[in-house]
């Protein structure tokens, strides 16, 4: 008799911790990706610019995502994060148990620094977060854009990556889902081209170099 209660109760805190697991994770294809209109791995800019870029999600199974935290890693400190705009797609703003990202209104005209070790979480990289959950609370999201940032790019061309650091999703409920996927995305910053006014007195004095001659002694 013992032994039988025993074993139910084993049975029976077995059922529990597994059911316990399964609410706290839950498992689901989600890819989050970076990208420019129409190209969702590369982009070519000019050095010193302000590149535009959108965070897309999506989801297989759809397993609805009701909160998002991840951190985007650039390069270097030369980056510099100049507006994002993530409120207009359905995302909580305000409350700083969720908001730990300090964004920066599309109005505002200084970019904010990109820092290293943000929140600890990647040693030596350079990096912004993002960390909220959608508005109204409870509902969720599988597939669409999370948010739109804008990026000032260095001044020294050369080819750059950017990719997620940390990347964690959750259910309406908040519930964990796993199999999170970051893609990451290539930024090749070019020198600036010389304006045609530019190339203009570059061209003069080129002629004018070759059409001075020293004069001949006789």
């Amino acid at each position: 008799m013992t032994t039988w209660s025993s074993t139910c109760r084993r049975l029976a805190l077995a059922g529990f911790v597994g059911t316990l697991l399964a609410a706290t994770a839950v498992r689901a294809d989600i890819d989050v990706y970076l990208y420019t209109t129409g190209d969702l791995a590369a982009v070519s800019v000019a050095a010193g610019a302000t590149l535009p870029l959108y965070t897309y999600l999506s989801t297989t199974p759809a397993s609805g995502v009701g909160g998002l935290f991840y951190t985007v890693q650039c390069p270097d400190t030369t980056w510099s994060l100049a507006a994002r705009d993530y409120v207009s797609y359905g995302w909580y703003e305000g409350d700083p148990s969720f908001d730990q990202s300090t964004p920066v209104p599309a109005t505002t005209t200084f970019a904010l620094a990109v820092t290293d070790d943000l929140f600890a979480t990647t040693p030596g990289t350079a990096d912004f977060s993002f960390s909220t959950s959608r508005n109204p609370a409870g509902t969720t999201i599988t597939a669409g854009v999370i948010e739109t940032f804008a990026l000032v790019v260095p001044s020294t061309p050369g080819v750059y990556d950017l990719s997620f650091g940390v990347l964690d999703a959750f259910n309406g409920i908040g519930t964990v889902l796993g199999g999170e996927t970051g893609h990451g995305f290539r930024v090749t910053v070019e020198a600036p081209v010389p304006e045609p006014s530019g190339l203009l007195l570059l061209a003069l004095a080129g002629a004018g170099a070759l059409g001075w001659r020293r004069p001949r002694r006789d």
